[in-house]
C-alpha cells in the first residue's frame, strides 16, 4: 500500500482549478488521457466546483462525479472508514478493538459499554471528501455507486502499459461513459462508500474495481480505501437524513417503528418473551395457547382416521379446519381457509386487537425495506433488520407466518399439512462479484431470509405486528 501512495503522490497532487498542469476534463465520446493530467482540450462535461474538477455524466439524480480521488489525480490517499485524515490509531474504537465502538454502532454487542447510535452513513465531520474538499462534496452512497453502474453507457477496462510515460496508463483503470457521452476515469482499486454494513457495525461497504469487474465488498473499518467524491446538484444531504421513528408501547407491548410504507409496527419481542433475544412461547399453527408437547396427536384441528392400503393398516391425521382439499380433510372435510382467522391467531388472542401474526406480505415488506442479515444481540445469534431511520428489529429464531403454504390448486400434502414460516439459513459468502445482484448483497449476505414450511403441529414462536 505504501508503494501505491508514493506512486500516486509522484504523479500529481490534486485536480484543482489552480493546478497549472491540469486542464479541463474533455468528457467527450473520445476521451484523451491528457485531459485529466494536463493540457486539457476543453470539450463538454468538464467543470469545477469549489476548485475541484467534476464531470456531469447525465445521471438521473444529477450527481456530479469528481475527476480524481481525494489527495491526487491518480490514486490519492487511502482512508479508513469514519476518518477524514490519514494515519494514526483508528478513531472510533477503544484500544483498537472494533468490538468496542464509540461511534457508528447500531448494536450494543459491538459498542463500548453497550454504546449505540443511529448513524449508518458517514457524518460530515467524518467524511474524507467533505473535510478535505468542502461541504458539498461527499463520499458516494451505495445508491450513487449503483446508479453509476446501472446508467453507464459503457465500461472500458484499460490494462496498464508499463512503458507509458502518461501516469494514467501506468495503472489498470476503467473509462466509464455516462448517458450523455461524458466520461470519467477510475483507477482499478478499492473505493469507499459512505455506508456501514448495518447488521455488522465493524464493517463498512466498499466497491472493488479490478479486471474482474465491479462489486460490493465488506471491509473492516480499519482497512483503508480510496475516496472518489461526488457532488449532488442542489446540495443533497449526504445521505444523513435518517428520519424519525422509534420505540413505543401498545397494550403494554413494545413496538419499533421502522418507517415502513404500510405504517405497520413490529413488536420488539415474541409472544411470551421479555426481551428481543428470547424465543418466548411456542404455538402450533392456528393454536392460541402453548403446550408441553407438539405433535399431530394433540393438534387442535386434526383427527385421526384409520386407512387401509393393500392390507396395510395406517393412521392418518386429517383436518377439521383450514383444509383446501377434501383428500386431507376429516371425513372429506374442506373449507378452503388458508389464512388464520382472528379466533385462531395467537397474537390477537394474547395481545389484543390490532396485533396479528405476520403475513408473508408483512415479512416481504420487512425484507424489501430494510437491510438484513445474521447478527448477534445480547450474545444471542439471530437475524437482524435495520431500517433507514436507524431503528432495528432482532429475531432469535424461526417465526410463524399467518397462512398455509399453497402452491397451486392440485391436491398436495404440502397444501394442507404445512404452514408458512419465516426462516433464515446459513449461506455464508463474504464476497459478491455481480452488480446485478446488488439487492442480494444484503439478502444473501451471511444468512438468507426465506419463506419455508413447517408441519402445522410444530411449536414455533410468533413475532406480532400491529396495523395502525
Amino acid at each position: 500500500m505504501l508503494l501505491l501512495i508514493i506512486a500516486a503522490t509522484a504523479f500529481a497532487v490534486g485536480c484543482t482549478k489552480d493546478d497549472p498542469n491540469n486542464g479541463g476534463n474533455g468528457g467527450g465520446n473520445q476521451p484523451s488521457i491528457d485531459t485529466i493530467n494536463g493540457g486539457g482540450n476543453g470539450g463538454g462535461g468538464g467543470s469545477y466546483y469549489e476548485e475541484h474538477e467534476y464531470v456531469d455524466l447525465g445521471l438521473p439524480s444529477g450527481t456530479l462525479w469528481a475527476t480524481c480521488n481525494v489527495g491526487a489525480n491518480i490514486l490519492g490517499y487511502d482512508f479508513r472508514w469514519g476518518e477524514a485524515k490519514w494515519g494514526g490509531v483508528y478513531k472510533y474504537c477503544v484500544g483498537g478493538d472494533l468490538y468496542q465502538l464509540t461511534k457508528y454502532c447500531q448494536l450494543p454487542d459491538f459498542g463500548y459499554n453497550g454504546y449505540i447510535d443511529k448513524f449508518m452513513v458517514l457524518q460530515s465531520e467524518d467524511d474524507a471528501a467533505t473535510v478535505n474538499w468542502g461541504n458539498d462534496w461527499h463520499t458516494p452512497s451505495i445508491e450513487q455507486w449503483k446508479e453509476l453502474v446501472d446508467y453507464a453507457e459503457s465500461f472500458e477496462f484499460v490494462e496498464r502499459v508499463t512503458t507509458a510515460t502518461d501516469p494514467m496508463l501506468s495503472i489498470d483503470h476503467y473509462i466509464i461513459t455516462g448517458p450523455n457521452g461524458n466520461t470519467i476515469y477510475l483507477p482499478a482499486c478499492c473505493y469507499m462508500s459512505n455506508s456501514l454494513n448495518p447488521v455488522y457495525p465493524t464493517q463498512a461497504i466498499g466497491i472493488e474495481l479490478y479486471i474482474a469487474g465491479l462489486c460490493f465488498i465488506k471491509r473492516e473499518r480499519t482497512e483503508s480505501m480510496f475516496v472518489r467524491p461526488v457532488k449532488t446538484i442542489g446540495g443533497g444531504n449526504n445521505g444523513n437524513d435518517i428520519g424519525e421513528g422509534g420505540i413505543g408501547t401498545i397494550n403494554n407491548h413494545e413496538y419499533v417503528d421502522l418507517g415502513l410504507p404500510s405504517g405497520k409496527l413490529w413488536a420488539t419481542c415474541n409472544i411470551g418473551a421479555s426481551s428481543s433475544e428470547e424465543n418466548g412461547s411456542y404455538f402450533a399453527w392456528a393454536e392460541t395457547e402453548p403446550k408441553s408437547s407438539y405433535d399431530w396427536s394433540n393438534y387442535k384441528y386434526a383427527r385421526y382416521e384409520e386407512v387401509y392400503y393393500g392390507g396395510n393398516h395406517e393412521i392418518h391425521y386429517n383436518f377439521t379446519k383450514y383444509c383446501p382439499f377434501s383428500e386431507y380433510g376429516y371425513n372429506g372435510f374442506t373449507d378452503n381457509r388458508i389464512t388464520l382467522e382472528p379466533s385462531d391467531d395467537a397474537a390477537i388472542v394474547n395481545w389484543g386487537g390490532g396485533w396479528h401474526t405476520p403475513s408473508s406480505e408483512d415479512w416481504k415488506e420487512l425484507l424489501n425495506c430494510c437491510f438484513f442479515g445474521k447478527s448477534t444481540s445480547g450474545g444471542v445469534e439471530g437475524f437482524m433488520f435495520v431500517s433507514r431511520n436507524g431503528q432495528y428489529l432482532f429475531l432469535p429464531s424461526y417465526c410463524w407466518c399467518n397462512s398455509l403454504e399453497v402452491y397451486d390448486s392440485e391436491p398436495d400434502a404440502v397444501n394442507a399439512v404445512y404452514a408458512e414460516v419465516f426462516r433464515y439459513r446459513d449461506t455464508y459468502n463474504d464476497y459478491y462479484d455481480v452488480w446485478n445482484n446488488y439487492d442480494d448483497f444484503w439478502n444473501d449476505d451471511d444468512w438468507t431470509g426465506k419463506f419455508g414450511i413447517k408441519a402445522r403441529s410444530v411449536g414455533l414462536p410468533i413475532r406480532p405486528v400491529f396495523a395502525p
